[in-house]
């Protein structure tokens, strides 16, 4: 399984099984350092990635 399906999937459980109010998903990136949050954006949607100031 490719690792954007992986992604996709973990945050799809986060936000509809889990579902913690406040609970986030953030991956670091291994070149720039910069922080990225993932978010669940739908089904038919890819996630919603939202770089960290």
């Amino acid at each position: 399984m490719a690792q954007s399906n992986v992604e996709k999937l973990f945050t799809q459980f986060l936000k509809e099984t889990v579902n913690i109010n406040g609970l986030e998903l953030y991956k670091v990136d291994k070149t720039s350092g910069q922080a990225i949050k993932f978010e669940y954006d739908g089904k038919n949607n890819p996630i919603k990635l939202t770089p960290c100031p």
